[in-house]
């Protein structure tokens, strides 16, 4: 989650999602209360402006979310930083910065927050799925995914044997702000089925009708219906 600041957080949005990551670009930091209450994020980048964010942040945490949270400054202000971190913020970078950096400084954020999901790779049985790499392998064969492909097999698996909801994945891989219809959804599960069949993936996604989808392993599956 990004607040709107002005035409560099577009370039940032923009350049984030390149590099395979979800952005909901919210207009101001007091939006950002709404949309942890219907998304889990796992990160929050707002921009030092005013005194405005010092009050979301304490709200934030006050209401038990423990998501990280990076603020962005365009002026080198040590009283600032100091504040944002006492008011809850886990880090606060300064313009001008290196996109290496920022990605950095992301990454640290991430193995701190034990409550963000964050693998490299996810067993299927005999197969491996590796959402960086948009890739499922088994032995020798690999199967190649969209990044919208990847992105929603790899939120489902986060949440194996519950039901995910098509607007929770609508909002979670095109973003909060999206105009995007639920056949786009219905259109990626089912190219994600004829591409996990020929592997003799060790799981399924079964739809839930008029609900969403839930993922399961086989194994699972088993002893949940016996």
């Amino acid at each position: 989650m990004i607040e709107q600041v002005g035409k560099s957080n577009e370039s940032l949005a923009k350049t984030l999602k390149q590099n395979n990551n979800s952005v909901d670009i919210i207009p101001k930091a007091s939006l950002a209360l709404e949309l942890l209450s219907l998304n889990k994020y796992d990160i929050i980048i707002f921009h030092y402006l005013n005194e405005s964010y010092l009050g979301v942040l304490q709200s934030v945490r006050k209401r038990g979310y423990t998501t990280p949270v990076l603020i962005i400054s365009g002026v080198n202000d040590l009283e600032g930083c100091v504040r944002a971190l006492d008011n809850g913020a886990d880090d606060f970078l300064c313009q001008p910065y290196a996109f290496e950096e920022l990605m950095a400084r992301i990454r640290a954020l991430h193995r701190r927050d034990t409550d963000v999901y964050h693998h490299d790779e996810y067993s299927m049985g005999d197969c491996t799925f590796m959402p960086t790499q948009c890739m499922i392998r088994r032995n020798e064969e690999m199967v190649w995914l969209t990044l919208k492909e990847s992105m929603i097999l790899e939120y489902l698996m986060r949440h194996e044997n519950q039901v995910v909801t098509k607007e929770q994945l609508l909002q979670r891989i095109w973003g909060y702000n999206c105009d995007v219809e639920y056949n786009n959804i219905e259109v990626n599960i089912s190219h994600l089925r004829k591409k996990l069949t020929p592997l003799q993936v060790n799981a399924y996604i079964q739809t839930v009708r008029g609900i969403g989808y839930r993922f399961s392993q086989f194994s699972n599956a088993m002893l949940v219906h016996s």
